[in-house]
């Protein structure tokens, strides 16, 4: 290599290593982060528990560590929806929550004991990336065994899987947007649906309406769901 072409070399080298630290720098000020710490009614912290960050495009999990505390950084500004679940507790969802360049906003958030009676929704639901022009939610009904007579099959007494209709219901309206059947082995998937949040109910013969926890749909993340269902002749005690 000449003298001319090294010099080159290492006016480039520098000229591209300022534009790397100019453009972190750049990052450091305009984006946003969100920190917190989370409480019980006794002022004591909780630990473990699931704190979700939600945004038109997708959804950041994380967990609270063992002071309390959760911190989601390098976001983009704008405006997010947290919601924070822990066994024992009552949900809390802070909305909106808008951030803006650079800043960093602090929130301190105390979880109410749930109460003891009353039955709970199960209907377990978790966030993947999704694929280019995939489903928006894919889930599966999970009905419960009947008791069919001594010396039946239990799976016998039990409709096609295919029967079953599953709705996308609008969580604050319950307005329906979509519906579909499931397949042979209980599965079912929808997709083209706006960002919003969203429950969904499902209705199969010889069992109880069931309807999910409430969920966010985004642009880049999937929503997979299960539908536990339970007989009509079972009766469920709430404790």
């Amino acid at each position: 290599m000449s003298v001319g072409s090294l010099l080159r070399f290492r006016a480039f080298a520098f000229l591209a290593g300022l534009s790397l630290l100019a453009s972190i720098a750049t990052q450091a000020q305009t984006s946003a982060a969100i920190r917190g710490t989370l409480f019980d009614q006794s002022g004591a912290v909780i630990a473990g528990a699931s704190v979700r960050l939600y945004s038109e495009r997708k959804v950041l999990p994380t967990k609270s560590d063992s002071m309390g505390r959760f911190a989601f950084e390098h976001l983009e500004p704008g405006p997010y929806k947290l919601e924070v679940t822990q066994t024992g507790f009552q949900a809390k969802t802070i909305e909106p929550l808008e951030v803006k360049h650079g800043d960093t906003k602090t929130v301190s958030l105390t979880l109410i004991v749930a109460p003891t009676s009353g039955c709970v929704s199960d209907s377990p639901v978790s966030y993947g990336e999704k694929a280019p022009g995939g489903a928006s939610i894919i889930g599966a009904i999970q009905p419960k065994r009947t008791r069919p007579e001594p010396n039946v099959d239990w799976r016998s007494a039990i409709p096609p899987y295919s029967e079953a209709t599953i709705d996308v219901l609008k969580s604050d309206s319950g307005q329906a947007v979509a519906s579909t059947h499931a397949d042979a082995h209980g599965k079912f998937q929808f997709s083209g649906l706006s960002p919003g949040e969203y429950v969904l109910r499902a209705k199969f013969a010889g069992y109880g309406d069931a309807q999910s926890v409430k969920f966010q749909i985004m642009r880049e993340d999937v929503v997979e769901i299960t539908m536990p269902m339970t007989p009509n002749d079972e009766v469920t005690l709430c404790m």
